[in-house]
C-alpha cells in the first residue's frame, strides 16, 4: 500500500481538483447548520488547503483549524483565528468548541470511534 505525503503538491491538488466538486455540496450542507447553531467557537480539523474557512467563518465564529501536515498548516496561516498542529484527535482541549468541522479527513484515520469520541470531548 502507497503512504500518502501530505506535501505543497498534495494542497495544490485539492485546490485544482476534486474540491471542485465536494465544496459547493459540502458548504450547501454546513451553512443552515452553522445558521441554526451559530456557533462561538468552530475548529476545522484537517483544515488542508483551508478551502472552508470562509464558509466557517461567515456566522461570525472565531475559527481555528488544526491538521498533521506542516504544508496545510503553512497554508492556512491567516486564514483562520488560530491555525496549530496535531498528532491526532487526541490533542483537542476539553470542552473548546461549540462545533467541528471535519470533511474528507476520516478515511485517514484509522480508529474512528476514538476520533468522533475525542470530538465530542472537544
Amino acid at each position: 500500500m502507497r503512504t500518502q505525503t501530505y506535501d505543497e503538491s498534495y494542497f495544490e491538488d485539492l485546490t485544482s481538483g476534486w474540491n471542485r466538486i465536494s465544496f459547493p455540496m459540502i458548504s450547501a450542507i454546513v451553512r443552515p447548520v452553522l445558521e441554526r447553531n451559530r456557533p462561538r467557537i468552530v475548529l476545522d480539523f484537517g483544515c488542508g488547503s483551508g478551502a472552508y474557512a470562509g464558509v466557517l467563518k461567515a456566522t461570525g465564529a472565531d475559527v481555528e483549524a488544526c491538521d498533521t501536515s506542516e504544508a496545510a498548516i503553512q497554508a492556512c496561516r491567516g486564514l483562520y483565528h488560530r491555525v496549530f498542529a496535531v498528532r491526532d484527535s487526541s490533542d483537542l482541549a476539553s470542552g473548546r468548541y461549540d462545533l467541528i468541522f471535519s470533511t474528507e479527513v476520516l478515511e485517514h484515520i484509522q480508529d474512528h470511534r476514538a476520533a468522533l469520541a475525542n470530538f465530542h470531548r472537544s
